[in-house]
């Protein structure tokens, strides 16, 4: 494995931070490649390329003991049992050898954070190709570097279904990696895939059962930042560019419905009103609402909808409003007497939940 300058020079300054003393880190050739002292980057240093040969501890007790060197202690760094470079920290023998395997150990933590780091974005890259590539181009890649598994092993997995999530109300992009990865993770831990673009999450998971799929996503949206739409299970590979148009839509209508998590299979009057002309669509809101303010309207919105959602329990409806029976059963009354329409009638139930979809164009 081969240590970038920008690592050494980012480990040997945090050491220095532990410690007080000049650090370096030599390459396998013995040469310093980042170094607390800026005069010695680039310098060859005799002792730690002995390092490199011996694989072993090298004490220095004067300058120039060794060609390039100071006094001070050299250590091998090792990573997946790979010597991998030295670090040398400057200053008397006696003094300085007591933080050596201290520092060796901390300097190979980071390494191995910093792998891991690099790997996951690798990993995390090559699923945002595989999925652009699967989704929004008209043929598939066969290019092992996109990814490793061949087209036919994943579609042996078979019914993979598209999930499309949103991030909302959160506009930096550290706060919404912070939410990401914890996703891209349990994600992979399925077997399936996931990309971020700004604040849009696509997943291409293979649980065939729609109680799982509502597990899994559950478990992200704690804090009410996260909408999902979810597309229809497709059996081929090739159908899913079909299964992320609806999960669109369906996230669409979920967003505007403040819904978690949305099934397009779920949708039926939705589907048709999303083709109702604006001017129609228009002119059936006003004959609906025409004696309401929108005031009216959005309070009435959210009693039809908790109407809906408790399927006609005004007990259960005035407790979430926080609202007295009667008062219910009293705007229940009014809006009788402005539309003329009775929730508790099937027909006039059906005109409403029509009226507040449209509202909500």
């Amino acid at each position: 494995m081969e240590i970038s300058k920008e690592l050494a020079q980012s480990i040997v300054v945090e050491m220095k931070k532990i410690i007080d003393k000049d650090l370096n880190f030599i390459d396998s050739n013995g040469i310093i490649i980042a170094s607390t002292d800026e005069t010695r980057i680039g310098t060859y240093h005799a002792g730690g390329k002995q390092v490199i040969l011996r694989k072993d501890i090298i004490k220095i007790n004067r300058d120039e003991e060794y060609i390039g060197s100071r006094k001070g202690i050299n250590l091998p760094l090792n990573f997946n049992g790979e010597l991998i470079g030295v670090i040398g920290i400057s200053g008397e023998t006696n003094e300085v050898e007591k933080y050596g395997q201290i520092i060796k150990r901390m300097s190979e933590i980071l390494i191995k954070e910093a792998w891991i780091l690099k790997r996951n974005e690798e990993e995390s890259e090559k699923e945002r190709i595989f999925l652009e590539t699967l989704l929004f181009q008209n043929s598939f890649l066969y290019n092992p570097i996109i990814f490793s598994e061949t087209l036919e092993e994943i579609e042996k997995k078979k019914n993979g279904v598209i999930i499309v999530g949103k991030i909302i109300k959160i506009y930096d992009l550290e706060s919404i990696k912070k939410i990401y990865d914890p996703i891209r993770i349990k994600v992979k831990k399925y077997n399936g895939y996931s990309m971020l673009n700004q604040n849009t999450i696509i997943i291409l998971d293979f649980h065939k059962d729609r109680e799982k799929i509502i597990e899994l996503l559950s478990e992200f949206n704690k804090k009410e930042f996260l909408s999902f739409g979810v597309g229809k299970i497709k059996e081929k590979i090739g159908e899913l560019k079909d299964s992320y148009k609806e999960g669109v839509e369906a996230l669409e209508w979920g967003i505007k419905s403040k819904n978690e998590i949305t099934f397009y299979d779920d949708l039926d009057l939705e589907l048709i009103i999303k083709n109702i002309t604006k001017n129609l669509a228009q002119i059936y809101k006003e004959k609906i609402f025409k004696k309401l303010t929108n005031k009216e309207i959005e309070e009435y919105k959210i009693i039809f909808l908790l109407y809906e959602k408790y399927n006609g329990s005004l007990n259960k409806i005035a407790k979430e409003l926080f609202i007295h029976v009667n008062t219910l059963q009293y705007k229940l009354n009014k809006l009788y007497e402005k539309t003329d329409l009775n929730m508790r009638n099937y027909n006039d139930f059906t005109k409403l939940k029509i009226a507040f979809m449209l509202k909500v164009e």
